[in-house]
């Protein structure tokens, strides 16, 4: 993967709900042209509503990947948890 902002949409296969998150940078601290990438997306701002979608993870080169993935309904809790990384991270694997 290049050093860019990446775009990542979801869409949903029953419906016409779409949430595009534009302008996403690489948080993670390694460095350019690893296989792997980690964008943060506000999901707590964004209520994204359960079922199944298309992932598009995009960028200046066009879409790099496409995924199906599941989103399931739920309510955020605000953890009490000392690693506040991990208590307000969600992380898409499985794919």
């Amino acid at each position: 993967m290049q050093v860019e902002a990446y775009n990542v949409k979801l869409k949903k296969i029953v419906g016409t709900s779409e949430y595009n998150f534009t302008g996403l940078t690489d948080i993670s601290v390694s460095q350019a042209c690893y296989d792997f990438i980690t964008l943060a997306i506000d999901l707590v701002n964004t209520d994204v509503d359960g079922g199944e979608y298309y992932l598009t993870i995009s960028g200046a080169g066009g879409d790099y990947a496409k995924y199906l993935c599941n989103v399931k309904d739920h309510e955020y809790v605000n953890s009490s948890n000392v690693n506040t990384l991990l208590s307000s991270t969600v992380k898409i694997s499985n794919l």
